[in-house]
């Protein structure tokens, strides 16, 4: 599933295919997504909801917890030299 990090060419998509999809198609598939950021395949379409978990949900609990962690720090009036 393509996420925010595409915007800046980063983002992070996982695809699966069945037997009905050519290999012209996968390729085709593979240029679009790889000029937004990485792709890779999965061998069945249920990995897809960790694929989803991991590359669009991650970075937002990652800025979470880093968030969470400079307001502790602001909260403990440690120095904030730089925001």
């Amino acid at each position: 599933m393509p996420n925010t990090p595409v915007l800046v060419g980063k983002g992070a998509t996982g695809m699966v295919a069945n037997d009905a999809v050519s290999d012209k198609q996968k390729t085709l598939a593979e240029q679009i997504l790889g000029s937004v950021g990485e792709y890779f395949w999965v061998k069945e379409e249920t990995m897809l909801d960790a694929v989803t978990a991991l590359s669009g949900s991650g970075p937002a609990y990652f800025f979470l917890m880093i968030e969470s962690m400079t307001n502790a720090g602001v909260g403990t009036r440690t120095r904030q030299t730089n925001r």
